[in-house]
This record gives C-alpha cells, sequence and structure tokens, in this order.
C-alpha cells in the first residue's frame, strides 16, 4: 500500500469515527487513538474553548507510556502552548525542542516531551480550540508532521462544531421544555382564578338583579315612575356586567386552553353555532344562508366553534333596526388555505377602523346603539392566533360587512 493511499484510508477512517452517534465519552478515546496512529504521536489532546471563550480543562489520550504514567491527564488549555494556536489561528510545531515550550503545564512537561504540535480548530464561528500531539521521540519527519496535522485537525474542528451544535440544541430543549412546564402551570392558574373570578362576580350580579325584580313584582305599585325606571335600569345593568364576565371567560379560556390542531368539519361548526344562536335568529327573524361546500379544515373544533359563534352573533346583533338581519356564510380555497365568509347587512364599519374593532372592549361610536362588549371580535382574533390562522373583514356590497378567517386545509381529506 503507498503512503499516499495509507494516509488516505487514515484519515477517512478518522472521518468515520466523527460521524459516529456515540456519546463524546464513548467516542473521543478511539477517536484520539487513531489521530495518535495517524500522526505517530502517542500523546493527543482536543483542546477547546467554552462558549464564553474561556480556557476550560481537556482531556489528554496518552499511548506508548510507562503504565505509572498511562491515562488520562486533565490539563488546562493556558497550561499548553496551543494557547498561541487558538490566538494566532496557526500551527505551533516544535521538533526536539529541548526543553518544554513555555507555560507548558508540569504535567506534560514531565513527560520529556521532544515532539509538540498545536493545530487551530476553525469553525464558521471563529478559531474553538486547538489540537494537541506530542511525543518523547524526535518528530521522522516534521513537515508531514505538519501537513497531516493540519488535515486532521480540519476534520476535528467539524467534528467539535458538531458536537457543540448538538449541545446547545439539548440545552434549549431543556431549556423550552422547562419554560413549557412553567407556562402550562401558569396557564392553569390563570384559568382556575379566571372561573373564580366569574363566579365570584356573578354572585352578587344576580342577587342585586334579584332584588331589583322582587322590589318591582313586590313594591312596584307603590313606586314613582322613576323608581320602576331605577329598579329596571339595575337588572339591565347587571345583565349586561353578566354578559361581560361570560365573554370575558370565554375570551380567557380560549387563549388558555390546549390547541390540539385536528380534522374540522366547517358545515358541522356553523351548524352548532347556528343552533347555540336559534333564540336570537328567531327574535330577530334573521336569514342565514350556507352556501356551496364548507370543506373540512385544521383546527380545534372547540375555539373554531367560538369564533364562528361570535362571527354569527355580530352579523345578526349589529344590523339598523328597520331590517332583516341577512347573513351568508361561504367558503373558498385558495391553495392549502380555506377562507371562510360571514356576510352581513348590517351598519358596517367606516374606513380605517377595520383594526380598531378586534381589540378587546373596543366599540365603534357608530355601534347605532347596539348592545355589546366588545369581547366578541377579540375573542374571534384570539382564537385565530391560537389556531395558526388570521382573520379579517372588507366591506359588502349590500352596505354591510365581509367578515372572514383563514385556516390550513386538511390534506388528509379529500
Amino acid at each position: 500500500m503507498s503512503e499516499r493511499y495509507k494516509e488516505l484510508a487514515d484519515l477517512y477512517h478518522i472521518c468515520e469515527l466523527t460521524l459516529s452517534a456515540r456519546p463524546p465519552h464513548e467516542a473521543y478515546p478511539e477517536l484520539l487513538d487513531a489521530i495518535a496512529e495517524v500522526l505517530s504521536c502517542p500523546i493527543v489532546a482536543v483542546e477547546c474553548l467554552d462558549r464564553r471563550g474561556q480556557p476550560s480543562l481537556v482531556t489528554v489520550a496518552a499511548r506508548g507510556l510507562p503504565p505509572s504514567n498511562a491515562g488520562p491527564l486533565e490539563v488546562p488549555l493556558d497550561g499548553t502552548p496551543s494557547g498561541e494556536a487558538i490566538r494566532t489561528g496557526k500551527p505551533v510545531v516544535e521538533t526536539d525542542p529541548g526543553d518544554p515550550p513555555e507555560h507548558t503545564h508540569p504535567a506534560l512537561a514531565s513527560l520529556s516531551l521532544r515532539t509538540y504540535a498545536a493545530f487551530p480548530l476553525a469553525s464558521a464561528d471563529g478559531i474553538t480550540g486547538a489540537l494537541l500531539v506530542a511525543s518523547t521521540a524526535p518528530a521522522p519527519s516534521p513537515e508531514r508532521l505538519e501537513r497531516r496535522g493540519a488535515r486532521v485537525a480540519t476534520i476535528v474542528a467539524a467534528y467539535v462544531e458538531r458536537l457543540a451544535a448538538e449541545e446547545a440544541l439539548r440545552d434549549n430543549a431543556r431549556r423550552y421544555q422547562t419554560l413549557a412546564t412553567k407556562l402550562q402551570h401558569l396557564n392553569q392558574e390563570l384559568e382556575t382564578f379566571a372561573v373564580s373570578v366569574s363566579h365570584d362576580l356573578r354572585a352578587p350580579l344576580r342577587t342585586m338583579q334579584g332584588f331589583a325584580h322582587a322590589l318591582l313584582d313586590r313594591c312596584g305599585d307603590t313606586l314613582t315612575a322613576e323608581g320602576r325606571d331605577f329598579a329596571s335600569r339595575i337588572i339591565s345593568a347587571g345583565r349586561d356586567s353578566e354578559q361581560l364576565i361570560s365573554g370575558l371567560l370565554a375570551y380567557s379560556r380560549v387563549s388558555l386552553a390546549e390547541v390540539g390542531l385536528g380534522p374540522v368539519s366547517l358545515r358541522s361548526v356553523v351548524e352548532t353555532a347556528r343552533e347555540q344562536l336559534r333564540a336570537d335568529i328567531e327574535v330577530s327573524r334573521a336569514r342565514l344562508d350556507l352556501c356551496g361546500p364548507l370543506p373540512t379544515v385544521l383546527g380545534n373544533s372547540t375555539i373554531l366553534g367560538q369564533v364562528v359563534a361570535n362571527l354569527l352573533s355580530n352579523a345578526i346583533k349589529f344590523v339598523p333596526d328597520d331590517r332583516t338581519p341577512e347573513v351568508v356564510v361561504r367558503a373558498e380555497e385558495v391553495g392549502d388555505r380555506v377562507r371562510l365568509w360571514v356576510e352581513d347587512n348590517g351598519i358596517g364599519v367606516p374606513h380605517g377602523e377595520e383594526a380598531l374593532i378586534f381589540k378587546t372592549f373596543e366599540r365603534l361610536p357608530s355601534g347605532h346603539g347596539k348592545p355589546g362588549t366588545g369581547v366578541g371580535l377579540a375573542i374571534v382574533r384570539r382564537g385565530m392566533e391560537r389556531l395558526g390562522g388570521e382573520a379579517g373583514l372588507q366591506a359588502s356590497d349590500n352596505g354591510g360587512c365581509a367578515f372572514w378567517i383563514d385556516l390550513r386545509k386538511d390534506r388528509r381529506g379529500p
């Protein structure tokens, strides 16, 4: 076998070892032994800077030493001339130096080294360490040592960079897992708090409304017209407050609930929302038309149901008193997205205020005195954020609004 062919075979073997999926503590010994064989130096170490660029301890794999000295040696990076290779980015090669080079750690100086070489490990982020090789015998060919050492260092640098990247990924995964656990606990606490507050606030409101109703029932004949009006206002204000609390509770549930995405039938969601709003539809005599096919999307039925119910409720509610609500629900597919439209013939939204109505507690001055909490469309926006979709609106040809939500199409569907 020619020397050139053997060198290539040795380098290929080192490459194979660096591609191993074994953890570093298992892979390093065999790798260092292979490097020692290729460079004819029994002492080999991979010296790395830590993530802050500070020296770190390195392990020296010893081969061909007396049994009493055999085994790993812990040597600080700043105790070897490798620091010069890291600082300059150039190899440091000493052959038959006589006295140990300056700054050599006592553990290395005691080995009576006659060959010493350090090759910088270069990566995309700069010099991250050095490959150290040493021997108690003179190097038979300093030129060959420098040439082969530079090639091996290139392979080792890629290996070290890969290990650092994998460790960074593991650290990130651990941090994200910790954060996810904390967020989950906080979400549970917030949800519990929201439910508790909702209950605690509703109880006195219902008591207040109950006494106001009793006042009208038992003492209505003795009250003045103004007194009866005051009692009616108390009942109405309590009812509005209950609606606001219900809206806030729904918003918190949409914001905090765990979102598991799966195939959801838009037709089923719309039908369910229509059933929930049956009383409002009958009172307002609204006409609700479902046009064309409503495909299956990737979403969450609970959150999507809340979103659609709020869109339909708004379409029915915000209509002039002299107009019968007419609502059209349709869908269109664009690539891998599905856009669901809810078009009404209501009071519309003034130009420039489209984004305003999706904010919590925001109500348009042009609301024509229609009751509302300013939470419904905020639930729509927040729900679509949780589902990875979008919500918006545009003016309708009949003077009303056309609200839309975008969702991903279920690729597993037909």
